[in-house]
């Protein structure tokens, strides 16, 4: 199987574009982690596929765009990412479904990681905003991961 080399890329495109789309009011807090999602899914179909350093710079990228801390968006998606390569095995042995909510590990993480650096810096928020997002991620998975493995599915390495 040949490897689309442009496949993430254009789907990290996406992904941060869809991240900058504006949501209504009452529907923004839950918007899906598309860019954890999409590196959780290359990681999980080949870990040797995205770099550290593709996050590295993914994550400033999402920082500058979103007028976020320089770094904040970096480190929790290395974090995240770590997180899935480390339980990618227990992703293979268990059913699709069920790797939905495997995923909301790594990406709670993720959001605990903001969190975080946003309580450092003052920024309050309600706690309920921060886990919607990782409700509607978890939802979308089953449906997402068809379609990226339809759009770009790398190498088994």
């Amino acid at each position: 199987m040949r490897r689309r080399v442009l496949a993430l890329p254009i789907l990290l495109l996406a992904a941060i574009a869809l991240q900058l789309v504006h949501l209504p009011d009452a529907i923004a807090p839950a918007r899906p982690l598309l860019v954890p999602m999409v590196f959780a899914y290359w990681t999980y179909i080949s870990p040797a596929g995205p770099s550290i350093l593709l996050a590295w710079l993914v994550g400033l990228v999402l920082d500058v765009l979103l007028n976020a801390p320089l770094g904040e968006h970096a480190l929790a998606l290395l974090i995240g990412i770590y997180m899935v390569y480390r339980m990618r095995r227990i992703m293979l042995m268990v059913s699709f479904w069920q790797t939905a909510l495997v995923l909301a590990l790594p990406l709670g993480l993720y959001t605990v990681v903001l969190f975080y650096i946003d309580g450092v810096r003052g920024q309050q928020a309600d706690l309920w905003t921060r886990w919607l997002p990782i409700a509607s991620s978890v939802i979308l998975w089953p449906f997402l991961f068809p379609v990226l493995s339809m759009l770009g599915k790398p190498s088994r390495d």
